[in-house]
């Protein structure tokens, strides 16, 4: 995929993205990080890691993608307004930039589900596309890729 194409898909996205909310972004029904030796997630690599509730967990496994925090920002992004932990996009798009949220929003593993989460936006249920799971601290490549604290160099 070239470049231009990237920057095409963000651009419907972006479209998209507004039939439901100015500030909706799939991310946050798509994407998941799961730190399992810490019990943290968060659903792009911009917003703050958070807790996952373990016994939540034990109710509904699907629990540790949808916690209590990810469906708060859902309904936030759902009213329009602007989830605090997601400030490094707001900054850029309030600098007249295009961000993450269109261009993550904008990849097919997230835009094919628009119009089951359009339809759907507050289920404890859904299942993301885009998992990474961290099992240990066994990293050692000092990037700022993860997050610097889980790497054991």
């Amino acid at each position: 995929m070239s470049n231009s194409d990237y920057k095409q898909d963000a651009l419907r996205a972006m479209d998209k993205l507004k039939q439901v909310s100015p500030t909706m972004c799939l991310a946050k029904w798509n994407q998941v990080s799961l730190h399992l030796p810490t019990g943290l997630t968060n659903s792009c690599y911009h917003p703050p890691l958070h807790k996952i509730d373990a016994d939540e967990v034990k109710r509904n496994p699907a629990a540790l993608h949808n916690t209590a925090e990810k469906l708060d920002q859902r309904f936030k992004m759902l009213q329009g307004e602007r989830p605090k932990g997601c400030s490094y996009c707001w900054k850029l798009e309030d600098a007249g930039e295009m961000s993450d949220r269109h261009y993550r929003s904008g990849e097919p593993w997230a835009m094919q589900d628009f119009e089951n989460i359009r339809q759907n936006p507050m289920t404890t249920s859904w299942t993301p596309r885009y998992v990474e799971v961290n099992f240990n601290h066994a990293c050692n490549f000092k990037c700022s890729y993860c997050s610097p604290q889980f790497s054991t160099t």
